[in-house]
């Protein structure tokens, strides 16, 4: 009785992804966050940076995640499209959030 055993390793650098996709749209929603900490005044001056700053970055997180040709052209979705549509939501909930508040 003979027994062949092949045995592959396969690795792969994470460097191109983390400082491509998942390192930028990380500080995105972090700058989303900063229309928490403005200060409501007496002129509304700061309705016009808290939309701003809401849709620029939905945007960012739009063209860095969705539009990106860098993915691989898979049928599923893979960790990284989940990552970036998590990212989405908590930057699109953080501009509703201001419309309910408001």
């Amino acid at each position: 009785q003979s027994v062949i055993s092949v045995k592959f390793l396969f690795s792969r650098t994470l460097g191109y992804y983390f400082l491509r996709t998942y390192f930028p749209l990380t500080i995105i929603v972090m700058c989303s966050w900063v229309s928490f900490w403005l200060v409501k005044t007496q002129y509304g001056g700061e309705i016009v940076a808290r939309v701003g700053l809401g849709i620029t970055c939905c945007l960012a997180v739009v063209t860095i995640g969705f539009i990106g040709d860098t993915k691989l052209k898979v049928p599923y979705a893979t960790a990284l499209d989940v990552f970036v549509i998590i990212c989405f939501a908590f930057v699109f909930l953080a501009l509703v959030e201001y419309a309910f508040i408001h």
